[in-house]
């Protein structure tokens, strides 16, 4: 589980959100809704029962395609039954399907069909055969998803698009989630060999 700033997730309209009231009384199930259009975190709770008092500290659950994401504050319902979140904390649990190890090894981010590739260089923090978290000392421009090189340590490479899933600066420089949806047969085969190795 993994700690995530407040202004790098937000659900999306359509998502379902499970709310727990923390310290609700005995037998108070939790409630569902779905989140509205709004600048601010709204869930229409539906027929859903209502939290016990105008304000309750809550715990909300939003699944998303990369984690499960758990928002802790405070819950206020309005006078038409929306639900208004005050986000305090968010928390994401990874959903990862593959094994992922620990593993560092030399990194390029490039842009794929452009005359001049913009190159950044880095290295993984950890490695599967669905994604991984590399460190670069440069930010890649978050207007586009890279090309993803990672050198092994039989002196090939694997090379494929990938997708930003998250990017948080990190000590010194930048740290990203990244996934590789379409990753080749064969590369997956290499990286699949290298993680159980490594495992």
């Amino acid at each position: 589980m993994a700690a995530t700033r407040t202004d790098q997730w937000k659900p999306t309209p359509g998502q379902i959100a499970l709310i727990e009231p923390v310290g609700a009384s005995p037998g108070r199930d939790c409630l569902t809704g779905v989140v509205v259009p709004d600048e601010r975190i709204v869930v229409d709770l539906g027929a859903s029962p209502r939290p016990e008092g105008d304000v309750s500290e809550v715990v909300a659950s939003f699944f998303a395609p990369e984690a499960l994401y758990r928002l802790s504050g405070k819950a206020t319902v309005e006078p038409d039954g929306l639900l208004v979140l005050d986000v305090a904390g968010i928390e994401r649990v990874q959903r990862r399907t593959a094994p992922r190890v620990r593993l560092s090894l030399p990194v390029r981010m490039g842009m794929g069909e452009r005359a001049v590739p913009t190159i950044v260089s880095g290295e993984t923090i950890d490695l599967s055969t669905g994604g991984c978290r590399v460190t670069t000392d440069r930010p890649w421009p978050d207007d586009s998803d890279p090309v993803l090189s990672i050198d092994l340590p039989d002196g090939g490479a694997v090379v494929t698009p990938a997708r930003v899933i998250t990017v948080d600066l990190s000590g010194d420089g930048w740290e990203y989630r990244l996934a590789y949806p379409t990753l080749a047969g064969d590369d997956r085969d290499r990286l699949s060999r290298l993680v159980a190795l490594e495992g």
